[in-house]
Order: structure tokens, then sequence, then C-alpha cells
């Protein structure tokens, strides 16, 4: 299993969630998926969701320890992670600032899940959203922070401008949304195949345009090179499973 892919800044390199090695882990390759390298080891239980810092020399992630999630950062050239967060609260779906100050990030601290932002050397963590929120992430101009949350039965996206503002009635899922400079790229499900439609909205609304459907089970992750000439997202190809037979086990 292979997910959550995330370009680096400059397009060069894509971080992404991969079973390959028999745990979940963060690897990197080159944009066209060459040279992959492992980064992470045994962290924790399904280490997942890297984010690049805005200058490409570190990525931001979560690990299950204990049962809970926390967040880890880590150098691209590899290393040992910097555990960020502890405690007994579920804290997972980081993002960076764009002025690369802040970390942003999901925690079910207080009972409702929101998004809180921690600096990025530690210290004080600050709410950010106070109605609910999963992922999020801040426009490129930094003006604005863009966020998923459940909404009457569905997930829908939402920004800060400082008010909370409803973007998008309805996306397929939590990370299903990339902001660029003029817009939104999100993934909408389709209920008639099963699959989904990839779209793109200009940041003033309007109508939505469909770049690509897939007729496939899309999950977690998208991603848009810096070019605007790639799309990267998750498509389940092939699902197995196996009987085993286990013979003088007593």
């Amino acid at each position: 299993m292979e997910n959550s892919a995330q370009f680096s800044p400059d397009g060069n390199q894509v971080a992404f969630q991969s079973s390959r090695s028999g745990d979940s882990e963060i690897w990197l390759c080159n944009s066209d998926g060459s040279n992959p390298v492992q980064l992470t080891s045994r962290v924790g239980a399904a280490t997942g969701s890297p984010q690049w810092s805005p200058d490409g020399h570190h990525l931001v992630f979560h690990a299950y320890t204990d049962g809970q999630g926390d967040l880890y950062a880590i150098s691209a050239m590899g290393g040992s992670p910097r555990r960020l967060t502890r405690g007994p609260d579920d804290e997972t779906q980081a993002s960076w600032s764009r002025d690369g100050r802040w970390i942003y990030y999901g925690s079910n601290r207080g009972g409702e899940r929101q998004i809180w932002k921690m600096p990025v050397e530690g210290g004080q963590s600050v709410p950010v959203t106070r109605a609910g929120g999963i992922t999020g992430q801040e426009s490129p101009d930094g003006r604005f922070f863009y966020y998923s949350k459940a909404w009457r039965g569905e997930l829908s996206l939402w920004r800060l401008a400082p008010a909370e503002q409803q973007v998008l009635k309805s996306i397929h899922n939590h990370s299903a949304f990339a902001v660029v400079d003029d817009g939104i790229y999100f993934i909408e499900k389709s209920h008639a195949t099963g699959g989904a439609s990839i779209r793109f909205i200009g940041l003033s609304g309007g109508q939505a345009r469909e770049i690509m459907a897939a007729d496939k089970p899309v999950v977690v992750g998208l991603t848009v090179s810096p070019d605007r000439g790639t799309i990267l997202y998750t498509q389940v190809d092939r699902e197995d499973s196996d009987l085993m037979l286990i013979e003088n086990f007593r």
C-alpha cells in the first residue's frame, strides 16, 4: 500500500507512505518514481502523511506510538527523527505554515477534533479552529487557512478568512484537496461509478471543472507539482486476501 504522496517544493522529489519494507514508513523518490529511498524506520506503527517544509530541507509526519498519534520531524537527508508532541492526545495530519515558522496539526484534545498549531522549534500549541477540523493547509500567500471537517454528515472544505467560511460542500476524504495560487484542486466522490473525479475550482468560486475521472476507488492523498503539470493521487488497483495454513502449532 502506497499513498499520501507529496511533491517537494522544487518538484524534483516525492515523499510518500509505503509498506514495501513490511512496515508503514516514509519514503522518498524522484518525481518520475525512480530511485526510491526509505527515510524512516520503525518510528511507530502506521507512520505516514509526510509534508515538506517550505525550504525542502525537512519533513513532518505522524506515527502511532502507545496507541496514539504523535508528530515527528526529520531531515530530508535522513537521520533520526525529532519527536514534536507527547501526551495522551491523538495528534496527526500535520502541515507547515508558508513561512516555515509553524506546524499545523489535527488533535482530539478537549474531546472534539480541531486544528492546532505549534512553533517549529517547539513550545505552546494554540488552537486554530473552534468548530471542528481534520486536515489543513495555508494558501500559498499565507493569507487564508483551508481545512477539512465533518459537517452535516459530509466531509467538506472550509477556510478561515478570518471568520469561518464553507468553500466546498463535499470532498472525497479529509486530505483530498490542494490549494494553489489561483484555486483549489480537489477530489469529489462519484456515487454513480464508485470512483472519483479530480476537479479544479477558482478561489473566487464559480463552476468547478473536471480534470479527470477515476473509475477505481481513490483513497487519501492529493498533490500538485509546483509547475502545475502533474497531479499525484492514490488509486486502489488491487485488493488481495489469502488463506494460510498453520501446521504443528501446538
